[in-house]
């Protein structure tokens, strides 16, 4: 898995690899592309990425004891050692600890662990809200909410879901981003099942959440494909 003499950059390219095999439907292989850029990780941040990735992964195999073991073993990285691919050029190739903490919601809601994805979307929303705001990331922040209001879902909790939803809906068009949208539809999948659908805020949510698709700027674009959600 070595096409360029570059550890670092090859880790992130085999991070990406499982990436798009497991949008694809492809975990498996997923796993396999996971495991072999770990073994080029050497910085904090490529294995905190890494190590998110393989929760990801194992998460969509159903497997939630692996999806703990690596969601652990992400939380012991030593983040002062630094590559000058993901610490240094940073940008895209970084992974924040807000970003990892979103994913490991994501995780965790793959598992339908509603108490776990709450905790680990709270922590995301924390750590973002926590930055200056010149360095704060609505997508991240947007996201984690979607996914916090998803595990209150999946906890019985409608109430608080459509409390979290608020900032949500705020959002402009051009804000409403994919990553975004697909965790929206994961709650209003969520809104129909018998414990939720008869409720009237339930249908309200629902309403509300496909006028919000509906209205983004990616709907009014004819031809443009959309994404799965990023990790």
């Amino acid at each position: 898995m070595r096409p360029i003499d570059h550890a670092p950059l090859a880790a992130w390219c085999g991070g990406n690899l499982a990436l798009l095999a497991y949008w694809d439907g492809r975990p498996t292989e997923a796993l396999e592309h996971v495991k072999a850029a770990q073994a080029l990780a050497t910085s904090g941040t490529a294995k905190l990425r890494l190590h998110s990735v393989a929760a990801r992964t194992y998460a969509h195999l159903g497997m939630p004891e692996q999806v703990r073991y690596e969601l652990e073993a992400a939380q012991q990285v030593d983040r002062d050692i630094r590559d000058d691919h993901h610490d240094d050029m940073g940008g895209e190739f970084g992974f924040s600890p807000e970003r990892a903490a979103m994913s490991a919601g994501s995780s965790w809601l793959l598992v339908r662990d509603g108490g776990r994805a709450v905790d680990a979307s709270s922590q995301a929303l924390n750590l973002v809200r926590a930055r200056p705001a010149t360095e704060k990331s609505v997508k991240v922040e947007m996201e984690a909410t979607a996914d916090l209001a998803l595990a209150q879902l999946l906890n019985g909790d409608l109430e608080s879901a459509v409390t979290t939803l608020g900032p949500v809906f705020q959002l402009l068009p051009e804000q409403r981003v994919d990553g975004l949208l697909a965790r929206l539809r994961g709650v209003r999948t969520q809104l129909t099942v018998p414990a939720l659908q008869r409720r009237r805020e339930a249908s309200e949510l629902g309403h509300y959440i496909e006028s919000f698709s509906r209205d983004s700027a990616r709907s009014t674009l004819p031809g443009v494909p959309g994404l799965e959600i990023e990790n």
